[in-house]
């Protein structure tokens, strides 16, 4: 009988042993040539992005602040970079206004064999840059007591220069200096500088303007007071054909004035010089001087004021005569006879549409009544009148009722 140590020495010398065993030294051979003794992986980074290459008269806007980096390359290289050191750029050179998808690019740092992106691109808007300069209006508080004495006012330099795309400019109103009267009590005369925009404006409220802050001359007077003064705007000349003056609003609506007290209890109010509406075909703004009718009044606060001119379209009354008037409803074949048969429609017409003095009536008003649920033979109905444009609105008609009777 064969001992277990007999079983084992046959075994390994078996033919199964070998092929195992040849095996295993194959695995270990190939191991040992494919490893390159060292340790790849990944490391993903988010960068801040930075656009390079605009021109002056270009103003830059991008969709995306940052972006992720996914970089490739030795791992103990990569656990050792300073993403700080890194830079994400995106070149814009020679590109001229409009809006771009772009490929991000960057230096490839000590280890790294490869990078990607997320986003792919980058989306890049370059507008024409626009500058302007806006008129400083001084506030004076409210907490201005009646007995404080200032002598005048002189802001220096009384406008800002705004910078931003064209839409971005157009959309600020005015510079504003707000003053309280602890601020001015305090011997305080520089003070910043606050873009007011307009009402309808929409967009990014963050443009570059300078200065940032403006000096304001107030010497101190010993027999002047301070006092408000409502202002009074009016125009000039005649709108564009078709339009009419709907409102003229200022802003403000009062200003400061310094005077004597005699002098300042003379002026009411300042009328402003009228604004020329001459030819005018849409709504406007227009920057005029505030000056004191009355001598010894100085006005406060820069001397400007925006008045608003808005038009709207002229309208006018039309009386038209003979529509005849239809019947609608479920028994109009029924055979009704109507007694008048036709009306007067007094209308107002806008000029928006530039609807001709002889157009028929056909083409403004339409007459009607309605006979729906009629179940008598003899009955007074109103007459309903459906205008036929937008411009067009029903006054009255006369008679506005009519007889219907149904026929024998």
């Amino acid at each position: 009988m064969m001992t277990r140590r007999g079983r084992v020495k046959q075994w390994i010398y078996s033919r199964l042993s070998l092929q195992l065993l040849s095996f295993l030294i194959a695995v270990v051979i190939w191991f040992f040539v494919s490893w390159d003794h060292s340790t790849k992986g990944y490391r993903p980074v988010t960068l801040p992005l930075e656009v390079v290459g605009a021109s002056r008269d270009l103003s830059v806007e991008v969709k995306e602040s940052s972006v992720e980096a996914k970089f490739f390359g030795d791992i103990g290289l990569l656990s050792d970079m300073d993403p700080s050191s890194l830079s994400v750029r995106v070149d814009v050179t020679g590109l001229p206004p409009g809006t771009y998808k772009l490929v991000p690019r960057i230096e490839l740092p000590k280890g790294v064999e490869s990078v990607t992106f997320k986003p792919q691109y980058v989306t890049v808007v370059l507008h024409r840059r626009s500058v302007r300069d806006v008129p400083v209006r001084v506030d004076f508080g409210k907490d201005f007591p009646r007995e404080a004495k200032v002598s005048g006012v002189t802001v220096t330099p009384r406008y800002v220069s705004v910078q931003g795309t064209e839409e971005q400019v157009r959309g600020v109103d005015h510079a504003r200096v707000q003053v309280t009267y602890q601020a001015f009590s305090e011997g305080r005369r520089v003070f910043p500088v606050e873009l007011v925009f307009r009402k309808d404006y929409s967009l990014g409220r963050d443009l570059d303007f300078n200065p940032k802050e403006v000096t304001l001359d107030m010497p101190i007077s010993s027999d002047k007071i301070i006092g408000r003064v409502p202002l009074r705007a009016s125009v000039e000349g005649m709108p564009g054909w078709g339009f009419v003056v709907d409102s003229v609003n200022v802003i403000p609506e009062a200003v400061m004035v310094q005077g004597t007290p005699e002098a300042i209890e003379q002026l009411k109010v300042i009328d402003l010089p009228p604004v020329n509406v001459e030819g005018a075909q849409q709504d406007f703004s227009a920057w005029v001087p505030v000056r004191s009718p009355v001598d010894g009044v100085v006005v406060l606060g820069g001397g400007l004021a925006q008045v608003h001119v808005k038009l709207s379209h002229r309208s006018s009354k039309r009386v038209i005569r003979g529509v005849p008037v239809k019947l609608r409803g479920v028994d109009v074949d029924k055979g009704w006879v109507l007694s008048p048969a036709e009306v007067d429609v007094t209308v107002e017409i806008s000029s928006k549409e530039g609807i001709p003095s002889e157009a028929p009536p056909s083409e403004l008003v339409e007459a009607y009544v309605d006979v729906s649920n009629v179940v008598t033979s003899r009955i007074t109905l109103p007459v309903l009148v459906k205008p036929k444009r937008e411009s067009v609105v029903v006054i009255s008609v006369d008679p506005p009722r009519v007889q219907l009777q149904e026929k024998r």
